[in-house]
């Protein structure tokens, strides 16, 4: 990565089509708009306020894979170690472990919450692998290095830190954010969507 470098993927063109309903189909298709919202409000947990921290057993893992709101931080370490903070209320409703050498930090699927403290503070000698998705986000505290790293954003999802890589690679779709600093001898980026780049040595 060169020094000071800058730069933006994706940012493609957008196209806004409106389509005239037959005014016998209008009020009920607003109707089922309308349920359909009122459904996913219904549905939504939100965080009690009481944050509850919990330690996750670790074995060994050299992928992360983070989702839903997560805020993450990752520090190069010795031995595996994984703290989840969460509203009391949601304990219930993680999708937190790890299996086949992945550590997941997420919610179990279908869940939606709002105004929720979820976070989590992961210890690890090191990943190889990084999956960021939907509006997590991942800070890396120390410089993350090794031979080989992969990263995969998507989403609103962001990583940020400092790193130092034989070779690295990231995919950025959607409204994804990877911001780092530090160097790779070989640096693949691809992006798509409104997607951001930002590195700098």
């Amino acid at each position: 990565m060169s020094a000071s470098m800058q730069r933006s993927v994706g940012g493609g063109k957008r196209k806004d089509a409106s389509m005239r309903l037959p005014r016998a189909l209008s009020a009920p298709l607003a109707l089922a708009v309308l349920l359909a919202g009122v459904g996913c409000v219904a549905s939504s947990i939100t965080g009690s306020g009481h944050v509850v921290a919990s330690s996750v057993p670790a074995s060994s893992f050299s992928r992360l894979e983070v989702g839903s709101a997560f805020r993450v931080t990752l520090t190069v370490g010795g031995d595996e170690q994984v703290t989840v903070r969460v509203d009391d209320n949601l304990t219930d409703h993680l999708d937190v472990g790890i299996s086949d050498g992945t550590l997941r930090i997420r919610l179990k699927p279908g869940t939606s919450v709002r105004n929720a403290t979820l976070e989590a503070d992961v210890t690890a000698p090191g990943v190889s692998s990084i999956e960021v998705s939907g509006a997590a986000k991942l800070h890396l505290s120390d410089e993350l290095a090794g031979q080989r790293i992969k990263m995969t954003l998507s989403g609103a999802g962001e990583i940020d830190g400092p790193v130092r890589f034989d070779e690295a690679g990231a995919d950025l779709s959607g409204a994804s954010h990877l911001e780092l600093s530090g160097t790779a001898g070989k640096l693949d980026i691809r992006g798509s969507g409104a997607s951001r780049l930002e590195a700098e040595s």
